[in-house]
């Protein structure tokens, strides 16, 4: 009897799959009459509009617009009944990391400084089950990024030219992370950055007078005039571009008279606002006082001060730190500390070290270039400051612990750990100067373990105990206990110098053996030929016929000399006695 065939599907490793797997489709026929001769795959559910042709079907790397449900056609061949179908559908499921959409909440056209900003994060994948939105900002032309808030949404309260750049969303879901892009152009007026807006130019010398500002869009117009004076003042090489968002202008006074001196303004137009910034020019002199003179730490042996420097004077300067104990009455000029200028309007700092513990010290500080002081400049401060008192660091010990591998260093501080800020472990090669340090900022640690890059090279090690950036102590490791890697190259030394030793001492027994084998074979031939010798000369003491010597001729090679005519050769033929009878 004919049947249509039964028909299944079977989806490995499953219908439910990532983007990017590989998924198998198998169409099983458990009964047909007659037996099924063809195959076909579909995915409309149409046997005339067919994807494969055989009962097995691979999809590599399957990609999320292969989502779907797809049919297997089973055909059987009947004679009578024509073609008997069986059929089957699975639903393919791709999941895939989320597809991310960044957008800004109102679609402005344009956003300009002050404005407020909203950046949208919209996130489609599957499983739509997403375990954090995270925004980062990246500045133009910076390879550097910035973390910013979570959430779908980020908000910039009073954008500012500082806010330029590409705000990143990434989402993710347990197939992936998806990541969503928008960039901002925020649009805004001229911005100078810190800089010195006063110049110091001698009589008959030239001057410039140069403003660089930053706007978007970069286009604007500079107009220099004295300051209570409506004369527009010609510029130099007229507006330079220097960057993508920067332009620059330039006044040039060639020979500077009495009357140049004073104060100028630089307009600046553009789209967004227009801006004025004043410059000044002034005859060369002092330098100006710093500012903001003013302590920043201190510990027990040292005072850390900061000051922001002021104009040069048209000259280079330098700071000169003074300082003396609060109970001196003058100031000594070897106790004072220089530093160099870092600019106008630039932050210094410097520590005093090498101070008594305890004890109060008063600061002062003076700018010099090479010219002599004025009433305008002189000392800044003084400040007066009483260092800490010297950490009592007390019964302080150290350990350590040494596999081939792997340092263990302890150390037990009683008192005084209130006062310590860090610790350093530094390790050095025994009988070099070749050292490694790691800092440990827990002032509560009591142990730190370090990874040995060389397993068999013998270390030292000691623990620098720090009050901020200043040593107050030292600890290092007992030297009347070797190390374990010691004792363990010496075991693996003594180990090779043994099989070193044995091996020799085999060679010398067999060299030995040999020359003796080699002695006593000679031995034994000697002997041989000696017995030899003997029984022939008895031999012949038994020949009782006399010998006949040959005669004698010139050319005989047998000839015998005089003196050896008695004598009986050592080689005699053997010769049977003649008959006398």
């Amino acid at each position: 009897m004919s049947v249509n065939p039964f028909v299944s599907i079977r989806a490995s490793p499953n219908s439910t799959v990532k983007e990017g797997d590989d998924v198998t489709l198998t169409c099983d026929v458990t009964k047909a009459n007659p037996t099924v001769t063809s195959y076909v795959w579909s995915r409309t559910r149409d046997i005339n509009n067919g994807v494969h042709t055989q009962a097995t079907y691979t999809i590599n790397q399957i990609q999320v617009e292969q989502n779907g449900t797809y049919t297997c056609y089973a055909t059987a061949q009947s004679s009578r009944h024509g073609n008997l179908v069986g059929e089957s559908s699975v639903t393919l499921t791709v999941q895939y990391r989320p597809t991310v959409t960044v957008t800004l909440k109102g679609n402005p056209v344009a956003v300009t400084e002050g404005d407020d900003v909203t950046f949208q994060c919209a996130a489609h994948g599957n499983p739509p089950v997403y375990t954090d939105y995270k925004w980062t900002h990246i500045t133009f032309g910076s390879p550097e990024s910035q973390e910013m808030s979570t959430g779908r949404e980020l908000v910039l309260s009073r954008v500012t030219y500082l806010d330029n750049g590409e705000y990143v969303c990434s989402v993710r879901n347990s197939v992936g992370q998806g990541l969503g892009r928008k960039r901002l152009d925020v649009l805004y007026s001229p911005s100078i950055a810190v800089e010195s807006r006063i110049v110091a130019a001698s009589i008959g010398k030239p001057a410039i007078l140069s403003i660089s500002v930053s706007a978007n869009p970069a286009n604007a117009s500079f107009t220099w005039k004295k300051s209570n004076g409506d004369k527009k003042l010609p510029v130099v090489g007229g507006i330079v571009l220097t960057g993508p968002s920067s332009l620059k202008s330039k006044l040039f006074i060639p020979s500077v008279q009495g009357s140049d001196y004073g104060q100028y303004v630089c307009t600046v137009s553009h789209t967004v606002a227009s801006r004025e910034f004043t410059f000044e020019i002034r005859p060369k002199g002092p330098p100006e006082r710093p500012t903001d003179f003013r302590i920043l730490s201190w510990t027990s042996v040292s005072v850390t001060l900061a000051w922001v420097s002021g104009f040069n004077g048209g000259s280079n300067q330098s700071f000169h730190i003074q300082y003396k104990e609060t109970s001196r009455t003058r100031w000594q000029k070897d106790d004072q500390l220089v530093v160099s200028d870092p600019g106008y309007m630039k932050t210094s700092k410097a520590k005093v070290p090498d101070l008594n513990p305890a004890t109060s010290y008063d600061f002062r500080l003076v700018s010099i270039n090479k010219h002599p002081s004025t009433n305008s400049s002189g000392f800044t401060g003084a400040f007066t400051q009483k260092t800490k008192a010297r950490p009592k660091v007390l019964d302080a010990k150290l350990s350590v612990s040494i596999t081939p591998t792997v340092a263990t260093v302890s150390w037990t501080i009683s008192s005084g750990i209130e006062d310590i800020t860090s610790y350093v472990v530094k390790y050095c090669e025994r009988g070099t100067v070749v050292c490694n340090r790691q800092r440990v900022t827990n002032r509560t640690a009591t142990s730190i373990v370090i990874t040995l890059d060389d397993g068999f090279q013998d270390y030292t090690f000691s623990l620098l105990i720090y009050e901020e950036d200043d040593l107050v102590k030292v600890l290092d490791q007992p030297t009347s206990e070797p190390s374990q890697v010691q004792f363990q190259v010496g075991v693996i030394v003594g180990i090779v110098v043994a099989v070193l030793v044995l091996l020799i001492l085999a060679v010398i027994t067999t060299i030995v053996i040999r020359r003796f084998r080699k002695s006593k074979s000679g031995s034994e031939v000697a002997n041989r030929e000696t017995a030899a010798a003997g029984g022939i000369t008895e031999m012949k003491n038994l020949n009782s016929q006399p010998q006949v010597r040959p005669p004698a001729t010139e050319s005989s090679i047998y000839e015998v000399p005089d003196h050896q005519a008695n004598q009986t050769p050592i080689y005699t033929d053997l010769q049977p006695p003649s008959d006398t009878r």
